[in-house]
């Protein structure tokens, strides 16, 4: 076992899954127990040279400030801290161009967009948030105030906090129930329609379990038939993955991105 700073001991093979979840999930960052952080030295020895590699560069990642993601959306690697000028970024895994300074396609004939300020204007009026990774607009729809970008950063919508590093709630009822009835709308058994009444019990019991877990950590299986990712909105013709606890449906690309 390993004890932890505020003194509770961990068996060791926990302690690498709480590392090795924390290098995919940016609110477990840093590892701590008793919202006290481990000593990265002291448990390095026990991570092995592969996922201590991992979590190395994660944690450079996790602990910039404003970060650079390559522009293609399929890709969204981290490239960096962000720039006062317009410098130009090589992605290592798509070798796309990224601007250092807009965060857009690197565009080196030409200054950068910044003409934006309708757009802030009309976002602080729609009431949406800027991603504190990327700075990329994001709005949310429908379910809870847990936001994931595209950049992977996971957030407050309320605030804009890192996610579990704050004190906002967690939902707003209104948002909630559409969460559910979208989840009962995908879920309408064959057959008749379910009566009003009937349909009315199905949400509430979904909202129910939603608020006990709206953070589910997902655990996916194929789910053969065509459908809509509810992360990209793409259609997929032959499967898509299902959450087996939220019934979420996503693509495999948004799975991975999830991760």
């Amino acid at each position: 076992v390993f004890r932890a700073p505020c003194g509770h001991c961990w068996d060791i093979d926990c302690l690498v899954n709480l590392f090795r979840a924390a290098s995919t999930d940016e609110s477990l960052f840093p590892p701590r127990c008793c919202q006290k952080p481990f000593a990265v030295n002291d448990i390095k020895p026990y991570l092995g040279e592969e996922l201590s590699a991992v979590f190395d560069k994660k944690s450079i990642e996790f602990s910039t400030a404003d970060r650079i993601y390559c522009h293609r959306p399929t890709c969204s690697s981290f490239l960096g801290p962000a720039t006062a000028k317009a410098i130009i970024h090589i992605c290592r895994e798509c070798y796309s161009q990224t601007c250092g300074l807009c965060k857009q396609e690197a565009h080196p004939s030409r200054l950068c967009p910044s003409d934006d300020a309708p757009v802030l204007a009309l976002a602080e009026e729609a009431g949406w948030k800027r991603c504190p990774g990327c700075r990329a607009l994001v709005e949310l729809v429908y379910g809870c105030y847990h936001m994931t970008c595209r950049c992977r950063k996971q957030f407050c919508y309320v605030c804009t906090a890192t996610w579990k590093n704050c004190t906002c709630p967690q939902w707003d009822e209104n948002r909630l129930l559409v969460a559910a009835q979208r989840q009962v709308q995908r879920e309408r058994p064959a057959g008749p329609p379910l009566a009003p009444q009937q349909v009315r019990w199905r949400v509430a019991e979904v909202a129910e379990r939603l608020r006990v877990d709206h953070d589910c950590q997902h655990v996916w299986k194929y789910n053969q038939g065509a459908g809509q990712c509810e992360n990209c909105f793409h259609h997929l013709g032959v499967f898509l993955l299902r959450c087996r606890y939220c019934h979420m449906n996503v693509c495999v690309r948004c799975r991975r991105n999830r991760m």
